[in-house]
């Protein structure tokens, strides 16, 4: 039932970031907004109600998607501007294509990898036991909190620095990209504090288990010490992105995020059987990518390469 609501997020995707693309970045979220809160009350209505238990769930996501979707295709179909979207006449226009699969594919392939990296990840936190499993499980939850930031900046300075690479405009780029680092690093700061001094406290939110609560509070606390190099990794491969540079931040991130990660665990899990040793592979791997794109930021000439490509 849920993947079937699949396409339905692919519409709402695809139609939200043409409406951000030219600015519009509130209707969408007005519209996942009116969506969300449909889906609580489908969630209440299916499963208390209607006694569908998990299929209900399942079946409220569904319907919330296709609102959504149906919400901002109708505000696409409906302008006068350039953008309208018409049905009678999309096609497949083999050149744009190209261009879309160039910036689109290594991203994908990026988090696709990455998820299958994190499965053989929780392998190793499993064979700590069930405090560890939930307490990563809380930690991740807390952790997204955060994560949605960053990438909601990500995905904001790939727009703009596309837009501005366009229009010539370099040091509106330049400009837009520390403003853009500068608002997430504040943010970012705020949320580590709050992790790192009252970890226990969010922790508690999910559980009263004393035993999940200081496993949870531990991994937070150490995430905390390195949480500021995110800001650098996602504002940079970002405007990467927009630069039409889509498979740097790929190599970068898949190198660290997986095949370090990965050689790490395999070399320190058996010597120190751990758990906040393995907690430690994200920080590091968090710290090394942070180093290795801000080197290339600076040293590469991405941006007149950037500037060739489009003419």
């Amino acid at each position: 039932i849920y993947f079937a609501g699949i396409t339905f997020l692919l519409f709402y995707n695809m139609g939200s970031g043409i409406l951000r693309a030219i600015g519009n970045s509130r209707d969408p979220l007005i519209y996942l907004a009116i969506a969300s809160i449909l889906n609580v009350i489908l969630d209440v209505l299916l499963v208390c109600v209607a006694q569908l238990g998990v299929a209900g769930v399942a079946l409220g996501t569904l319907i919330a998607q296709a609102v959504s979707a149906v919400l901002v295709m109708l505000q696409l179909m409906r302008t006068k501007e350039d953008y309208r979207v018409e049905i009678k006449k999309i096609r497949f226009h083999p050149e744009m294509l190209k261009q879309i699969t160039m910036v689109g594919l290594p991203a994908a392939l990026q988090q696709s990898i990455t998820a299958f990296s994190n499965v053989v990840v929780q392998s190793y936190i499993n064979s700590f036991g069930t405090a560890a499993i939930a307490g990563y499980s809380t930690t991740v939850r807390i952790d997204g909190f955060l994560q949605l930031a960053l990438q909601s900046f990500n995905m904001t300075i790939t727009t703009f620095v596309g837009q501005n690479i366009g229009a010539k405009k370099t040091e509106r780029v330049k400009r837009g990209i520390f403003t853009a680092w500068l608002m997430c690093f504040v943010i970012i700061l705020a949320g580590s504090v709050l992790m790192n001094r009252e970890g226990a406290m969010l922790v508690r939110l999910f559980t009263d288990d004393e035993a999940v609560i200081a496993n949870g509070a531990a991994m937070l606390r150490l995430f905390s010490y390195a949480y500021w190099t995110l800001p650098i990794v996602q504002i940079l491969s970002g405007a990467l992105r927009g630069a039409g540079k889509s498979s740097i931040p790929m190599f970068f991130m898949l190198g660290c995020f997986v095949v370090i990660r990965q050689i790490y665990l395999a070399v320190t899990v058996p010597a120190t059987h751990s758990l906040l040793v393995v907690m430690a592979g994200w920080p590091v791997t968090w710290a090394l990518c942070a180093v290795g794109m801000t080197v290339y930021f600076f040293k590469a000439d991405w941006m007149r390469n950037a500037e060739k490509l489009i003419g």
